[in-house]
């Protein structure tokens, strides 16, 4: 690329942080313009960061999706938030993501702990911060607005606040003309048709992830593993997929498979369809389940892969 294209580009990557349903996967596919997280009402859904590449006016802004920050209870859920911090501090520019349908409570405006403890981490942070204000759509009281605004304030000061909404695209591209302009002069680091750093089997995996997660709740928790067995072409140029899902007990396996392996046929018609429209190929797909009391350690192992 020559100096005077080098002029005209910026490139550089910027976090989405928050709590756990901040709706940060939903704010990303919305940036992106494609799905390339996946999303859950389970709090734990995004284990690992993943890039979500959008093209705006001369810049390629890489969107960082990291893992909820929460208080861990585990190993394994100490190691999704280390991670998820290096990540955000890794960045150019910070996106600090909060519910704001999820503030008002008992008539009190009153930013819960974790969200306090954050902002107080990211004021002294040297890297540009801003706050989105999410899910402002679903306020009764628009008038709610600014007191969770001073609220916000008390925290973090200086930081410009965009009241967006993730699911309509309500206030997204003021947004993205705002990010773009905190970018470095740089030149692009993706193919201009790039949408995300994940190849078409990490994708897949995630994307069965979801499936179960959106299909069960608390009977089969967030300790599963999908593995790629086999990922090939045949001679119609049709995709076959062979995919393990692992969990942690027999009694979690049995559930997952239901009577007669229903649930897991249904699973793999809804995971099928939409890979097939996303690969733009015919899907072969065939999905086995085992047990395997040692998935957390290699869950934790993914992790820190990723």
């Amino acid at each position: 690329m020559s100096k005077m294209d080098l002029k005209n580009k910026k490139c550089g990557y910027i976090a989405i942080a928050g709590c756990p349903n901040a709706g940060k996967s939903t704010l990303i596919n919305k940036l992106v313009g494609h799905k390339v997280s996946i999303t859950s009402s389970k709090v734990q859904t995004t284990r690992f960061s993943v890039l979500g590449i959008c093209l705006h006016h001369d810049s390629q802004i890489i969107f960082v999706d990291t893992a909820g920050l929460f208080q861990p209870q585990d190993k394994v859920q100490k190691t999704m938030v280390d991670e998820a911090w290096n990540r955000i501090f890794d960045a150019d520019c910070i996106l600090y993501l909060i519910d704001a349908s999820n503030i008002k409570k008992h008539n009190k405006i009153k930013l819960n702990e974790n969200i306090q403890a954050h902002l107080t981490k990211l004021q002294k942070s040297s890297i540009p911060v801003f706050i989105g204000l999410n899910k402002v759509d679903l306020m009764k009281k628009k008038s709610d607005i600014l007191p969770i605004i001073s609220e916000i304030n008390q925290y973090i000061q200086d930081k410009e606040i965009f009241l967006i909404s993730a699911l309509s695209g309500d206030g997204i591209e003021k947004m993205k003309d705002t990010l773009s302009n905190t970018l470095p002069v740089s030149p692009w680091l993706y193919a201009p048709q790039d949408l995300t750093n994940l190849s078409p089997q990490l994708y897949a995996e995630e994307l069965t992830r979801e499936k179960i997660f959106h299909r069960f709740h608390k009977e089969i928790p967030y300790d599963i593993l999908i593995k790629t067995d086999k990922w090939e072409k045949n001679k119609k140029n049709e995709l076959i997929i062979h995919q393990t899902i692992f969990t942690l007990r027999d009694s979690q396996k049995k559930i997952l498979l239901g009577q007669k392996g229903e649930i897991l046929k249904q699973i793999g018609i809804q995971l099928k369809k939409e890979l097939s429209q996303t690969l733009k190929t015919i899907i072969h797909l065939y999905l086995f389940v085992k047990s395997d009391k040692d998935i957390a350690k290699k869950i934790q192992h993914t992790i820190i892969e990723s």
